[in-house]
Order: C-alpha cells, then structure tokens, then sequence
C-alpha cells in the first residue's frame, strides 16, 4: 500500500462527482436513504474506485484468517447492508458459501441476488426491534462495511446483530465515525456491560480516500465480537 495518497488524481468531473456523493452520503436518513440509492447504484462501484473503498475485501479476508481457513462452507453469515454485494463476492473469494443479505433498497437487492453469491436476501432497515424474518441465534457471523457511519445505521443496531448471532458466534463490522458523531464506543461499551457480547479487537485499517481533504487516507476500525 502506498504510504501516501496526495499524489492521487481525479479529473475535476470525477472530483464533482464524488464531491456531490459524499455530501449527500453523509447528509441521508432513514426516510431519505432508499432514493438515495436508487440515484446512486449505478454509480456505486465508480464512486469506489474514486474513493479506493475496499473495506469488504479487508473484513472477509481477516475473518477467514481469524477462522484459519477452516470449515468456511458451513458458517453462516448475514451481509447487513448488503448493497450491490461486493463483501458478499468477497466472502465467497475467500471460501465463504452460506451468506444472506440484507438491505432497504430494492435496487441493490437486485444487484446483490445477480451476484449469485447469496441465498435469501431480505428488504429491512436494521434497527434496535427485531428484524422481521430474522430468529433469535440464527447466524455463526452478522458482518456489515460502510454501514456505520454518520446518518446510517445507528450502534445501538449492534444488540440486534447480538440478537440473531448464535451464541460463541461473532459480529464483525467496520465503523467510520471520525467526528464522534455516533458514540460508538458507548454502545460497544454498552454491549459488553451487559454481557451480550466480549470484544474480542478492534484495530484501526485504511477506509477510503477523502476528496475534501487532498485525497488524504481516511481510517476506520475493524471491530470484531464474540456472542456470549
């Protein structure tokens, strides 16, 4: 990896362009985010590769490693906020098989289930009730990329992946929230005094670029827990 993103041009079009996305990222709501992305899934992966964002290929490889590469056919995992199913292509890259996706948009549903990569795929906004569909301990791993950010899931979703994790399984997400606007580590922290779940790391690893600041690199963590 380069130890230096400044030297990273875009063209002022594709500067525009990912200039107006990142605005209207971080400026959606729960009301707002499905035409959101509807406007924008054609233009997803452009906007990636704009932003290097790869996050997905960075949590399944960890999360293979973590397992040792063992048995990976039979965990069952839930892709929340699955979008156009780049970690669910990442996972099977990886040797993952039994994988399930869950989305609001009707688009990147569509885009997820062409993938091939998935086996039911649900229409849902997580939130802290239970999410229709979904039974207690149903999933050896809940993953989610991109989805903890500012203006998009909240972290108290974090007890309804403990909720739909099997016990001894894990919940493992990237979380991007450099101005402390989600309070995320009051919910972890929330999480493991009420014993639902042990924190078992959390480190820091590149994200994506940002256009508003010379293309610098931004940071998130990888943050992975075990189910008690």
């Amino acid at each position: 990896m380069e130890n230096s993103t400044r030297q990273h041009v875009v063209s002022e079009e594709d500067k525009k362009f990912i200039l107006d996305y990142l605005e209207r990222l971080y400026s959606v709501n729960t009301e707002t985010m499905p035409k959101f992305y509807v406007d924008f899934a054609s233009m997803y992966d452009k906007a990636n590769a704009i932003l290097k964002y790869e996050p997905f290929k960075g949590l399944a490889k960890d999360l293979a490693v973590f397992f040792e590469h063992k048995n990976l056919e039979n965990k069952k995992i839930l892709d929340v906020g699955c979008g156009n199913g780049n970690l669910g292509k990442s996972l099977v890259e990886e040797g993952f098989k039994n994988i399930d996706g869950l989305d609001i948009s009707d688009k990147f549903l569509e885009m997820a289930k062409e993938t091939k990569c998935y086996g039911k795929l649900f229409k849902a906004l997580l939130t802290g009730n239970p999410t229709p569909g979904i039974e207690d301990n149903s999933y050896d791993v809940a993953m989610s990329t991109g989805c903890y950010i500012a203006c998009h899931l909240s972290m108290d979703t974090i007890f309804e992946l403990a909720r739909i994790v099997k016990p001894g399984g894990y919940i493992h997400y990237t979380v991007s929230d450099p101005n402390d606007k989600m309070d995320f580590m009051y919910w972890q922290g929330k999480l493991m005094k009420e014993k639902k779940a042990e924190l078992i790391y959390m480190k820091k690893e590149p994200y994506r670029l940002d256009p508003r600041n010379n293309f610098e690199r931004v940071y998130c963590y990888y943050v992975m827990f075990k189910v008690l």
